[in-house]
């Protein structure tokens, strides 16, 4: 059954939704294992990120299900047959032989589910239920703001990763991120939600971001929480990578020393939750 893993920070610009789609393709092209992702934030990005603008828009425009339709008719905690079958919400975007990489797309129109979100916190869990054994990884691409979403994404998984750009703002938004999991782990009984770590993304080097790195450092010792050791550097080929739809592995011109940093970070990741 799948390890699902919620990729969540409440600060913006810091490279969530690439890390998360980058995490998909090499775990899926790479170590040949069956990825879902699962795209939770209504400005789509991860969405547009694996089908590209056109075939999104494609999509939408047919009326496919999405995210939305996944809080709309799965909001009941019971684990009933589907009353759709799940290939309705999934779309292929590559498979080789036996590895494969599938999402879950979101459109703007998930925001709504916000207006009445009572009851709608099991829904995601309870669809994911029923397509588990289908994965080995599913990657959850949260907004980033803490909302029904939120818990949403922590009750289907078993960790959180948590990617911080090394600047002094994350050192302020660090704290509310363990403060909102410790407070679902208390309301939901959820002591088995595991921070899987701290990743350092879209790292410069700077003189800022080398303080940014220690203050965040000491702040994750105090509340027990792992900082990754393999962090990843800014490299403009991240967003030619959106550009072309691809893995960074096979986007054009991208240097070595790019693929092997986030090739470390991935096997890293792995070892950390146990693939």
């Amino acid at each position: 059954m799948a390890v699902t893993v919620s990729v969540f920070n409440m600060k913006g610009g810091v490279g969530k939704t690439t890390l998360t789609v980058q995490l998909a393709w090499y775990m899926m092209s790479e170590r040949d294992m069956r990825v879902l992702v699962v795209d939770l934030d209504p400005q789509s990005n991860a969405s547009h990120y694996l089908l590209g603008p056109e075939m999104y828009k494609e999509y939408i425009k047919n009326n496919r299900k999405t995210t939305k339709d996944v809080f709309e008719e799965y909001s009941s905690p019971v684990t009933s047959p589907p009353s759709h079958s799940p290939e309705e919400y999934i779309y292929s975007v590559r498979s080789i032989h036996d590895s494969k990489l599938d999402i879950i797309p979101a459109s703007l129109k998930l925001s709504k589910m916000l207006k009445n979100p009572r009851g709608k916190e099991h829904a995601l869990d309870v669809f994911l239920s029923h397509v588990k054994e289908q994965y080995d990884l599913i990657l959850i691409d949260c907004p980033p703001t803490e909302s029904m979403f939120t818990n949403a994404s922590y009750r289907a998984s078993q960790f959180i990763l948590v990617p911080m750009k090394p600047e002094f703002l994350s050192t302020i938004g660090l704290p509310l991120i363990v403060e909102s999991t410790e407070e679902f782990k208390v309301e939901y009984d959820r002591n088995d939600l595991a921070v899987a770590g701290i990743v350092f993304n879209v790292v410069t080097k700077t003189r800022e971001a080398d303080e940014s790195k220690e203050e965040i450092k000491e702040l994750a010792a105090k509340h027990h929480l792992h900082v990754f050791e393999e962090e990843i550097s800014y490299s403009d080929s991240y967003m030619r990578s959106v550009r072309e739809i691809s893995s960074i592995n096979e986007t054009r011109y991208t240097r070595r020393g790019t693929t092997e940093e986030f090739k470390t970070f991935a096997e890293a990741f792995a070892r950390r939750i146990g693939l």
